[in-house]
């Protein structure tokens, strides 16, 4: 939790709060190690159509369900996944200052996607590339950076059952294919033990990335 406000200070800190792009002449042709590993805007944008734009916190399990008059002591309602912006998880550490806050796209939610992308990258993922010596062209990075922020930043590194492992495994082998990896991706299509069509329509946009870069069409520079 201290890293992640450690970060979410450190996106605030920012010049004008604006992020600043590098762009990349192909991000097929040139891999990536833990050390230059960045997301591109291309995924950031992807992300943003994934999760959609939500000023107010939401319980994502129940996207509809109005929760406005719930009092902030429902934090710790078991079962419940309090959301905000772009997907960001209210932790121990914010709910309270956003339970009841109206938030902006600019500069709010531009924040916190930026941290919750550090965090995606920074917490298991490039550590996972270090260690196991990994080099990724940048789509399949941007593939799993958008993975790993809707799973949890931890998930490389605290996998617990033998269907986490199977992900793990294959990046690790670094024997990829297009078959494989979409038939890998799309075993994560279930929330709360339940099947998701929207989480299995992301595996399958998250596969196309891994395998081709394939981001419809929008411009490729990556975060810095």
């Amino acid at each position: 939790m201290r890293n992640r406000m450690i970060v979410l200070f450190f996106v605030m800190m920012c010049v004008g709060g604006v992020f600043v792009y590098t762009p990349m002449a192909s991000c097929k042709k040139k891999k990536v190690n833990y050390k230059t590993a960045n997301p591109t805007l291309k995924i950031t944008k992807a992300i943003k159509s994934y999760e959609g734009w939500y000023p107010r916190r939401y319980d994502a399990h129940k996207p509809n369900e109005d929760v406005s008059k719930l009092g902030w002591e429902h934090f710790f309602d078991e079962g419940r996944d309090w959301t905000i912006g772009y997907g960001h998880k209210l932790t121990k550490n914010d709910y309270k200052y956003y339970w009841d806050k109206y938030i902006y796209e600019t500069p709010d939610g531009v924040y916190l996607l930026k941290a919750d992308l550090i965090i995606a990258k920074d917490e298991s993922l490039t550590k996972l590339m270090k260690d196991k010596k990994i080099k990724l062209y940048q789509n399949q990075f941007d593939a799993l950076v958008s993975f790993t922020m809707n799973h949890n930043e931890h998930f490389w590194i605290e996998y617990k059952s033998s269907a986490m492992k199977d992900i793990r495994n294959y990046v690790i082998n670094k024997k990829y294919s297009k078959k494989k990896t979409k038939r890998i991706f799309c075993q994560y299509c279930y929330s709360d033990g339940r099947y998701s069509s929207g989480l299995k329509k992301r595996r399958k946009r998250e596969a196309t990335i891994f395998n081709g870069g394939k981001y419809r069409g929008i411009d490729n520079e990556v975060i810095k």
